[in-house]
């Protein structure tokens, strides 16, 4: 016998959403609090930063393969961070986490749609 509690939810069912919620909470903490883990996160703004002042080559003068690792395996981030950093005037950690946000909500929507179909 389930005891039902004021949703209808047994307390087992309680429990697992629970679960479920800490679980989706501790694996969404990266992106409500994230730190530059290896530098990847301060290199791509610090890039984004380089284009907007048109000084690209200025980027790392000590070790200019930064530079193209960098610039070629994330050109679309910092394409994208270098419009948000420029013309739109927003903060380089903020601009990070609205693509990652944005990042997030495509994969959620594209997994819905991929499961629905």
């Amino acid at each position: 016998m389930s005891v039902a509690g004021p949703t209808g939810l047994s307390l087992r069912q309680l429990l697992a959403w629970l679960v479920v919620l800490l679980a989706a909470a501790w694996l969404l903490s990266p992106i409500v609090a994230p730190i530059h883990a290896e530098g990847f996160s301060a290199s791509i703004v610090s890039l984004a930063l380089h284009l907007n002042q048109g000084h690209v080559a200025d980027f790392d003068r000590l070790n200019p393969a930064n530079l193209e690792y960098f610039a070629h395996s994330r050109l679309g981030t910092v394409l994208l961070e270098s419009t948000l950093t420029g013309p739109l005037r927003i903060d380089g950690e903020l601009g990070l986490r609205l693509i990652t946000w944005a990042g997030f909500l495509a994969l959620v929507i594209s997994s819905f749609l991929l499961v629905r179909r």
